[in-house]
C-alpha cells in the first residue's frame, strides 16, 4: 500500500511511468485544480493507457502529494487550498513585469554571446554546442530557478553556487543508471526476446551479421513457436532455403534444440564454459551460509534454459565444502574492497601512486571477475597503504593472498580459451578441440599444487567431462587446420571417425557440383557425347577428387607459410 511520500517520490524518480493528470470532474470548479491533479501510473505508453492512484491529488510543478478523497465522506479540497502553492498564482505577472518590457538588452545579450565564444574558443568546444539540445535544457533549467527565486540583484547568486561539481554528476549518474538497469531488467523479464546472428565465409573473409534482436512473437516459448520464429526471421532475408544446410550455434535450452532437430546444430562450447565454472564456484543447496552471497549474485542466466539446469553429482564432504567457502569469502572479500574504493573515488589515489585502478565485475562475464582479482592482487601493497591512512584495513583481512593467488592461476586457464574462442578476427570452430585439450591438461593437479587449488581443477575436471561432448563437426574443423590436422591427442577411434565424416562432406559436395555441372552440359549444344558410355569402361581412371582427406594429411602445408586458416584453403584452392 503507497502513501503519499512513496507517490511523491515514484513522480519525481520514474516521470515516464507516474504522471499527474487534470481532474476533469464535472462538479469540479476549486481553483486549486489549477496547480494540483491526479497521480496516475501510465500501463501502455503508445495507447496512452493510465490508471489513477486514488486517494491521492498531487502537485503538477513539484509532484508534492497529499491525501484526497472526494465526496460527501471524503477529506475535500481544504488540505490542497490551504497549502501554499495553491494560493499563488505563478501566471499573475508583478508590477515590475507589468511596466518593464520583456525583451533583453543588447548589451546583456552580447554579453552572453561573448561569454559562449569565449567557452567554444578557449576551450576548443563546437560552435554548434551553442544549439544542443541537452544544452537548451541546462540553460532552460537555470532560467526557471532563478524565475522561482523572484529578482534578485546581479551578482547575488554565484553559478557556483547553482551548478554540481563533477563528483555529484557522477554519482547522479551512476544513480540514474541503477534506476534505469533495473526498469529495463524488469522490462525484459516481462518480455522474451530473440536473436540470431549469420557468420559466413565469403571471399576467405568471415562476415558477422546480426539477423534481429527483438521480443518474441508469441507468448508461448513452445517447440512450434520457436520453430515459426526462426522461420520468420530466416524469411525476412529470403533465406529460408539455406535452413537445412546452415549450421546452428546454439546454447542447450530444450526448446530450441527441439526446435532445431532436423537441423545441424552445435552447442556453444564457452556458454557450456561459462556453465563449468558457475558449477566450480557453487556451493552444494545444502549449504546455508552467508557465503551464498556469491552463488546468489551469481544465479545461472540458462534458468529460462531448461536442460541448462542439469546439476553435476559430485558428492561432497565437510573438507570439499570448507575449501569452497574459502574461495568465496575471498571473492566476497575483494567484491566488496573493489566497490569502497570505487564508492569513496580512492581510485585516484592508487592512479598517483603509480598503480592501475581496480576494476569492478561484471556478473554475466567470468573475464571480468578475473580482471577485478587480478587488479586487487597488483594493487594489494598500495591497498594496504591507502587503507591504512584511513583506517579501513578490516577490507583486506578477509583476502587471502594466497588463496587470491590459487584463485587466479585456475582461472588464467579459461581467461586464455575465453579470449581465443570469442575471437571475432578469424574462425574460432577449429579450436574448439585443441582448447578442450588445453582445459584438460590445465586441470590435471600436481605435486606442488595446494589444497585449494587440488579441490578446484579436481571439482572442475569432473564438471567439465559431464558438460563438454566434442562433436564429429568439432573434430572435423580441427583437422582441416593445418596446425591440428593429425589430431595428434585424440585416439585412433576419434581419428578415423573424423576422416570418414570428412570424406562423406566432401563426397556429398563433390556429387553437388557434379551435379550442377552435368546440368550444364545438356544444356550446351557443343558438348562432347563420346563420353557417355564411360561408366562401362574396365578400370576407370581415379578421379581426382577421391580421397583429397589421405592426400591433405600427406601435404607439408610449411610450403604455404601462413597461419590463417582461411589464406591456407583460399591458397590452396
Amino acid at each position: 500500500m503507497m502513501n503519499s511520500n512513496d507517490i511523491t517520490k515514484l513522480l519525481r524518480t520514474k516521470p515516464h511511468k507516474y504522471v499527474v493528470k487534470d481532474y476533469t470532474a464535472k462538479k469540479s470548479s476549486t481553483s486549486c485544480w489549477s496547480k494540483f491533479g491526479l497521480p496516475a501510473e501510465i500501463i501502455d505508453e503508445k495507447t496512452n493507457e493510465f490508471k489513477i492512484i486514488d486517494g491521492f491529488a498531487s502537485l503538477k510543478d513539484y509532484f508534492t502529494t497529499f491525501v484526497f478523497r472526494s465526496g460527501s465522506k471524503g477529506t475535500g479540497t481544504k488540505n490542497l487550498t490551504d497549502h501554499n502553492c495553491s494560493n499563488k498564482d505563478v501566471n499573475q505577472p508583478t508590477l515590475h513585469e507589468v511596466i518593464q518590457e520583456k525583451t533583453i538588452s543588447d548589451i546583456h545579450r552580447t554579453e552572453l554571446i561573448d561569454s559562449i565564444a569565449n567557452w567554444c574558443a578557449i576551450n576548443m568546444r563546437p560552435f554548434h554546442c551553442v544549439e544542443d539540445s541537452a544544452f537548451i535544457i541546462v540553460s532552460q533549467v537555470l532560467l526557471d530557478i532563478r524565475a522561482r527565486y523572484g529578482r534578485l540583484p546581479v551578482g547575488k547568486v554565484r553559478a557556483e553556487n547553482i551548478l554540481p561539481c563533477a563528483n555529484t554528476v557522477k554519482r547522479r549518474i551512476q544513480t540514474l543508471a541503477g534506476i534505469s538497469r533495473s526498469e529495463v531488467a524488469t522490462r525484459l523479464a516481462a518480455a522474451g526476446a530473440r536473436g540470431m546472428t549469420a557468420i559466413f565465409v565469403e571471399d576467405s573473409v568471415t562476415n558477422t551479421i546480426d539477423l534481429c534482436c527483438c521480443e518474441f512473437l508469441y507468448h508461448k516459448k513452445s517447440t512450434e513457436n520457436v520453430s515459426k520464429s526462426i522461420d520468420a526471421i530466416l524469411n525476412e532475408f529470403n533465406i529460408q532455403q539455406y535452413r537445412k544446410s546452415a549450421t546452428f550455434v546454439i546454447d542447450r535450452g530444450s526448446n530450441l534444440k527441439a526446435a532445431l532437430s532436423h537441423d545441424q546444430i552445435v552447442p556453444c562450447i564457452v556458454h557450456r564454459i561459462h556453465n563449468i565454472l558457475l558449477d566450480t564456484f557453487t556451493l552444494p543447496k545444502v549449504t546455508v551460509d552467508d557465503t551464498l552471497q556469491f552463488t546468489k549474485k551469481r544465479k545461472r542466466q540458462e534458468e529460462s534454459d531448461e536442460s541448462d539446469s542439469e546439476e553435476s553429482d559430485i558428492e561432497f564432504d565437510e573438507q570439499c565444502i570448507g575449501l569452497l567457502r574459502i574461495v568465496i569469502l575471498t571473492i566476497n572479500g575483494c567484491k566488496k574492497t573493489v566497490g569502497y574504493i570505487r564508492k569513496t573515488g580512492l581510485n585516484r589515489k592508487i592512479q598517483e601512486k603509480g598503480d592501475l585502478c581496480l576494476i569492478q565485475e561484471n556478473q554475466t562475464r567470468w573475464l571480468s571477475l578475473h580482471a577485478m582479482l587480478n587488479s586487487i592482487d597488483r594493487s594489494y601493497d598500495i591497498l594496504v597503504i591507502i587503507l591504512s591512512e584511513m583506517n579501513m584495513l578490516h577490507f583486506l583481512t578477509s583476502i587471502d593472498r594466497k588463496v587470491l593467488k590459487d584463485i587466479l592461476w585456475f582461472l588464467e586457464t579459461f581467461r586464455r580459451i575465453i579470449i581465443d574462442l570469442q575471437a571475432k578476427d578469424h574462425p574460432t570452430l577449429p579450436m574448439m578441440v585443441p582448447c578442450v585439450w588445453y582445459l584438460k591438461d590445465e586441470l590435471k593437479t600436481t605435486a606442488i599444487d595446494s589444497s585449494i587449488l587440488c579441490f578446484l581443477k579436481n571439482k572442475c575436471s569432473v564438471i567439465l567431462e559431464q558438460n563438454i561432448e566434442l562433436q564429429d563437426i568439432h573434430f572435423a574443423a580441427a583437422m582441416l587446420n593445418p596446425s591440428y590436422r593429425s589430431l595428434r591427442q585424440a585416439t585412433k577411434e576419434e581419428q578415423t571417425r573424423t576422416q570418414k565424416y570428412l570424406r562423406k562432406r566432401l563426397e556429398g559436395i563433390t556429387q553437388s557440383v557434379a551435379s550442377s555441372a552435368l546440368t550444364h552440359s545438356d544444356s550446351d549444344d557443343d558438348h562432347d557425347n563420346r563420353d557417355y558410355l564411360a561408366r562401362y569402361v574396365d578400370n576407370p581412371p581415379i578421379s581426382r577428387k577421391q580421397d583429397e582427406v589421405f592426400r591433405y594429411l600427406k601435404f607439408d602445408h610449411r610450403e604455404t607459410n601462413t597461419s590463417d586458416i582461411l589464406e591456407f584453403w583460399k591458397t590452396m584452392a
